[in-house]
């Protein structure tokens, strides 16, 4: 995908002559090259599918240029000239990827505190016409589409137990729909705390791969951070405190709904998973997981899903 003549043409537009490159990883929706030059070095993000130009993704590292909390973004070119995908050029991290230990979650409390003071005032996407943020509808962008396209793939009493516990959290989210319909404003979420994307650097924390940032409720960044890495209760609380969350009854109910629709989002993106290896639509060999760690994986996550439904209080 790249040659001599399309780094020359980068370099051009970079303002900074690129001496080589390597490839560091793919993503879900891109592929990451790192760009080397004398003065410094840069990611070359280059999106692997149409409907994924990286704009958004331009304009979220643009608006946090100046807060320490994401790295620098340089260029995005959408006209396809150089390369015949959209991509985006940004920062390199020289840095490690943080311990999972105490001074780790209040830091990352800290962090998301910042990153949730950007605002807006703006309905997103999930909100109705008469302004109360639906649950029904951020269920349908956390899994609702790959679950009802692929869950002909199950098959037995996987698939029963699957469509009963489906059935059970969506009277479930029904009966919720209105629980946030006194939101008037929404924050900027990250919406991907996977480890690989968390960096510590000599200036603190920052994240990359800013792809599904958008404004929603702050609830989402904070219940996907305590799934990846809070594994106890009091682990959640020094979390939350650093943040600040004030916690009452109402904070609680929403927490435990959303932990529902995450724990689902998971569970219907493996049961997805299993219709495309089935389908030959990826490689079993390519993937990050063969067709029998995927139900296994189903298995695991639909356990998860029934416990939380069992469990009245999350915290």
């Amino acid at each position: 995908m790249l040659n001599k003549r399309k780094l020359d043409l980068i370099s051009k537009k970079l303002g900074y002559e690129i001496s080589s490159y390597s490839f560091l990883g793919a993503g879900a929706h891109n592929f990451n090259y790192l760009l080397n030059s004398r003065e410094r070095k840069f990611v070359l993000r280059i999106s692997s599918i149409n409907k994924n130009p990286l704009i958004e993704e331009y304009r979220v590292l643009k608006l946090l240029e100046n807060t320490n909390l994401a790295p620098k973004v340089y260029i995005c070119d959408l006209s396809k000239k150089i390369i015949n995908k959209n991509y985006l050029i940004e920062e390199y991290l020289e840095g490690k990827h943080p311990k999972n230990d105490e001074e780790f979650i209040k830091n990352m409390g800290k962090w998301y505190k910042i990153l949730h003071n950007n605002k807006t005032n703006r309905i997103p996407k999930f909100a109705r016409k008469n302004n109360y943020y639906s649950l029904i509808k951020a269920l349908g962008a956390h899994g609702l589409k790959d679950y009802k396209k692929s869950i002909h793939h199950l098959e037995g009493k996987i698939r029963i137990r699957t469509e009963e516990i489906y059935n059970k959290m969506i009277t479930i989210i029904k009966e919720k729909d209105k629980l946030l319909h006194k939101r008037n404003n929404f924050s900027l979420i990250h919406g991907d705390p996977w480890s690989e994307n968390i960096f510590l650097t000599k200036t603190g924390i920052k994240l990359v791969d800013w792809e599904f940032a958008e404004y929603d409720l702050p609830e989402w960044d904070l219940m996907q951070f305590i799934r990846h890495y809070c594994y106890n209760e009091e682990r959640k609380k020094i979390f939350l405190n650093s943040y600040r969350y004030k916690i009452n009854s109402l904070t609680k109910e929403i927490f435990n709904v959303i932990e529902l629709i995450e724990s689902f989002s998971t569970l219907a993106w493996f049961i997805n998973r299993l219709r495309l290896i089935k389908e030959n639509k990826i490689q079993e060999k390519h993937s990050h997981h063969n067709k029998k760690k995927v139900e296994n994986r189903i298995i695991k996550e639909l356990k998860k899903t029934r416990q939380i439904i069992k469990n009245s209080n999350f915290f």
